[in-house]
């Protein structure tokens, strides 16, 4: 089941230290895993954003088109319908919000690339995980409702860079498809075993 928007799918994939582990190894493999929660939820709004600017674009195009074919079809009445056609595709971008969509996500990348940032640049110490554990449950708290099959196949991506065969969801073909559009449930994707 995945984790709630606060914590990404895969978020503390390996946060459990092991027995007896020092002071610095707790520190350590508590940040590995926010760095892993980091790239996942960078890629998971860069991929909205992505997905937004594109529709925004095909919207516009598609107006642009119509218009063309519109004036060649009927040229004295071309500008009446083609003043329609942008009012329909102008106030479909508003319904939507597909560009302040595509900026609200292209920020939230920013404040997580920040963080990440800071992370390989500042002195892991127990103090500093704490505040940017602090920092990056405030940006979550922060996003918009999460498009469940994106986040996990976000969290796919980044195991498998990180050479990881366990945790992985299992996305078919239907969520893979839908990735963008249908919000499906947080607990719709179930782990494969470790795969050699």
């Amino acid at each position: 089941m995945l984790k709630e928007a606060a914590e990404p799918p895969g978020a503390g994939y390996n946060s459990n230290p092991p027995p007896h582990a020092t002071p610095l190894e707790i520190v350590h493999t508590r940040l590995d895993a926010l760095k892993v929660e980091l790239e996942q939820s960078i890629r998971y709004h860069q991929q909205r954003s992505w997905f937004y600017g594109r529709l925004h674009n095909v919207a516009i195009g598609a107006l642009m088109v119509i218009g063309w074919t519109i004036s060649d079809a009927i040229a004295g009445n071309a500008t009446a319908v083609f003043g329609i056609g942008i009012a329909v595709v102008g106030t479909l971008g508003l319904v939507l919000h597909l560009s302040r969509r595509t900026g609200d996500h292209e920020k939230l990348a920013m404040r997580y690339t920040r963080l990440a940032s800071e992370l390989h640049t500042e002195e892991p110490t127990p103090e500093h995980l704490r505040r940017w554990s602090q920092q990056e449950r405030h940006i979550a708290a922060s996003e918009p409702p999460i498009y469940w099959a994106l986040k996990a196949a976000c969290c796919n991506e980044v195991l498998q860079a990180q050479g990881q065969t366990k945790g992985l969801y299992n996305l078919g073909w239907l969520p893979r498809l839908l990735i963008n559009v249908f919000k499906f449930d947080d607990g719709s994707f179930s782990k494969w075993a470790a795969r050699k």
